[in-house]
C-alpha cells in the first residue's frame, strides 16, 4: 500500500504540472505576433518547467523530491501572492496537492533510510 501511495503523490505532482501547463496556454487568446505569444507562454509556463524538471531529477530520491516539491509549493505561495491584492484561494489547488505529495514523500524516504540503519 505504501509503495502505491508513493506512487501516486509522485503523479500528483506530475498532473500539478500539467495543470499549470494548462493554465498557461491562455495566452494564445491574446491579440500579438505568435513569437510574442511563444514567448509569453514559456514565461507563464516557467513553474510547469520546474515541477517537471525537479520531478525528472529527484524521481528516485524520495526525500529530496519531497523537499522539493515542498519548496516549490511555499515559492508559488509567496510569488503568486504578492501579485494579487490578497490571498488567491484558487492557489490552494496548486499548492496542497504539492505539499501533500512532498510531505508524504519526505515521511516516506525518512522511514526508508531508518530502515536500513
Amino acid at each position: 500500500m505504501r509503495a502505491f501511495v508513493t506512487v501516486a503523490a509522485k503523479w500528483v505532482v506530475l498532473l500539478v504540472a500539467a495543470l499549470l501547463f494548462m493554465l498557461s496556454m491562455d495566452v494564445f487568446d491574446i491579440e500579438v505576433g505568435f513569437w510574442s505569444q511563444v514567448g509569453a507562454f514559456l514565461i507563464h509556463a516557467l513553474p510547469g518547467f520546474a515541477v517537471v524538471g525537479l520531478s525528472l531529477l529527484f524521481w528516485k530520491k524520495p526525500i529530496w523530491y519531497g523537499v522539493a516539491q515542498i519548496a516549490v509549493a511555499v515559492a508559488l505561495t509567496i510569488v503568486f501572492g504578492e501579485m494579487d491584492d490578497g490571498f488567491n484561494d484558487g492557489l490552494l489547488v496548486i499548492t496542497v496537492p504539492l505539499l501533500l505529495a512532498g510531505g508524504w514523500l519526505v515521511f516516506v524516504g525518512l522511514d526508508e533510510r531508518k530502515k536500513k540503519t
